[in-house]
Parts: structure tokens; sequence; C-alpha cells
């Protein structure tokens, strides 16, 4: 008979493979998250730099001043230039109070950047791009047009009270046709 020989369990090669394993997905998550807070910084900068453009152009009297002054707005959010490019204000979907029904007009802004993330960078160098697009659009009322008062048609007060159709006070808080008795807060 042959006698059994008590074997060691040899877990050093389990636990090497369980920590490389472990630090991998540590440095993955790590990488993800880093990508995560630029991403979001990047489009807290573009969101930014719209809401104070729609608000600048929203301050001025015609569409030029409107263009000039969501620029300049939007220059003085400076970035780092690298992984979150300058915001620009997009041309092609400015509008400024272009609608002559509306109630209250309004100045609508859109400002694009470029966000590139590192991670994206050093595994998809291959890609011609890796820089995402993050655009944000603002609606702002015309705050100089918006203060204009309405054109009233001029009327006839004197006729008005004359007539019977609306009841006014006079200087002395009586109304026309009602005696003092009748006239709220009289003490008689």
């Amino acid at each position: 008979m042959t006698a059994m020989i008590p074997r060691r369990n040899n877990q050093y090669g389990s636990t090497m493979l369980d920590f490389v394993v472990g630090t991998m997905l540590a440095i993955s998550l790590t990488v993800v998250a880093v990508d995560l807070v630029l991403y979001m910084t990047g489009y807290g900068s573009n969101d930014s730099a719209a809401r104070d453009a729609a608000r600048a152009a929203g301050t001025a009297d015609s569409a030029p001043v409107a263009k000039q002054a969501a620029v300049l707005a939007c220059a003085s959010h400076k970035t780092d230039g690298f992984t979150v490019s300058q915001p620009q204000v997009d041309m092609s979907a400015f509008h400024f109070a272009d609608d002559p029904t509306a109630a209250v007009p309004l100045v609508s802004i859109t400002t694009r950047c470029d966000i590139t993330l590192p991670a994206a960078n050093f595994f998809a160098a291959h890609l011609p791009s890796t820089a995402f697009a993050a655009s944000r659009r603002y609606v702002f009322p015309a705050l100089v047009l918006a203060q204009q008062p309405p054109i009233l048609e001029p009327f006839n007060v004197r006729a008005l009270i004359t007539s019977g159709d609306v009841s006014l006070p006079l200087i002395d808080g009586s109304i026309p046709g009602v005696g003092s008795s009748d006239v709220v807060g009289s003490s008689e």
C-alpha cells in the first residue's frame, strides 16, 4: 500500500491572478470615471457659455449687436484648449426676435465645443477623431424689445363715463350717478 503524502494547497497562483484582474478592473473604472468627470466639466463650461451668451444677446436692441454681444460673452469662458475646446456661438442657429406673433420677443443661442477624452484618445488612437461634440441651446427674452409699452388706441374717457358703460371714481372718490352712501368705505 502506498502512503498518501499530504499536499499543501498552493494558493499563490490563484491569489496573483485575482490581484491582477482586480487591478485591471480598478484601473479601467478609474479611467472611465476620469473621462466622465472631464466630459461633465466640458459640458458645464459649454452650458454656462450658452447661458451667458443668451443673456448678453437678450439685452441688445438689434440682431447685429446681439450677435456681437453673444460672441463676446461666449469668448469670456476660457477652457484649457486641449481637453475642451473654446465654446463658439453657432451663427446658423442664431435667432433674434424673428417671430412677430410672439407675445414676448425671444433670442435663441446655440453654442458648440469639442471635448477630447484621454481614454478615448489612448484606446482609440487609430480613429480619425476622438473628440465628442457638445452643443447647448438657450432661449432668453429680448429684454429691450419686451419692455416697449404696447400701443394703445386713444379713447375719450369723458364719453365713456357719460355713456354709462364704465363707472370710474372721480377725484373725490365718488362715482357719478351713485349716491354717496353706496360708495364703498363711506362713513355715512
